[in-house]
């Protein structure tokens, strides 16, 4: 017995340890040049009132190699896709997260998302999602300055200190799109977390986090 509990000590002291990805993706995110954050806040905008943007008032920021975080997609001469986002007026494949602004709407990579963009645009807007354990609809109003909801709780990505998710590369951003999820009890939140290895947080630490990434998106690079 003492034989095999050192062995299993041996084991979990060797295995790496575990972080939190969002605070990577803030980083990088606060480091984008400032027109490429100016740029964002107007797609945004536009995919709020219902517009698809043209490719030709973009140019220089999607041909600039430096914005790739930014991740602009375009197709038959307007823009589809912006960083969290797709314009649901330009056909794009819907996903589980949808803002919707009466005028606009966009499908959102991750709940996270949603919640930042949402709060960036700064107008009234209802999100919808789903319980991906339950597949329980949930919907999340937001006011034009506050989020209001029942308790929820979500599943963040966390990597490892040896693993290949470090800078900010399409994988990363895949953890995130993939992994970042919104749950109406904590053991559904739980036991994705468990298949996905992820943490979980509640509501508080996800306004938190929105919070960071929006004053990334709008406040000047750092470098």
């Amino acid at each position: 017995m003492t034989a095999n509990l050192l062995s299993q000590e041996t084991t979990l002291a060797h295995q790496p340890a575990s972080y939190p990805l969002y605070g990577q993706l803030i980083n990088e995110v606060q480091r984008l040049p400032l027109p490429a954050k100016q740029v964002l806040q107007s797609l945004y905008t536009q995919f709020s009132q219902g517009i698809t943007p043209s490719v030709v008032d973009y140019l220089p920021i999607i041909e600039d190699a430096t914005h790739a975080l930014v991740n602009i997609a375009t197709h038959s001469g307007v823009i589809t896709t912006c960083f969290g986002c797709q314009c649901a007026s330009a056909g794009s494949k819907p996903t589980e997260h949808v803002i919707e602004w009466g005028s606009g709407k966009v499908y959102a990579w991750c709940i996270w998302d949603a919640f930042f963009i949402s709060q960036q645009v700064g107008r009234a807007a209802q999100i919808s999602t789903l319980d991906s354990i339950s597949q329980d609809r949930i919907d999340i109003f937001f006011d034009g300055s506050a989020f209001i909801t029942s308790a929820l709780w979500f599943s963040f990505p966390l990597a490892t200190s040896d693993s290949n998710e470090v800078g900010l590369t399409e994988s990363v951003r895949a953890c995130f799109c993939c992994r970042t999820k919104a749950f109406t009890s904590l053991e559904h939140a739980k036991w994705f977390a468990s298949l996905n290895h992820c943490e979980v947080i509640d509501i508080e630490e996800m306004l938190a986090r929105t919070q960071k990434m929006v004053a990334a998106l709008t406040s000047p690079a750092m470098s």
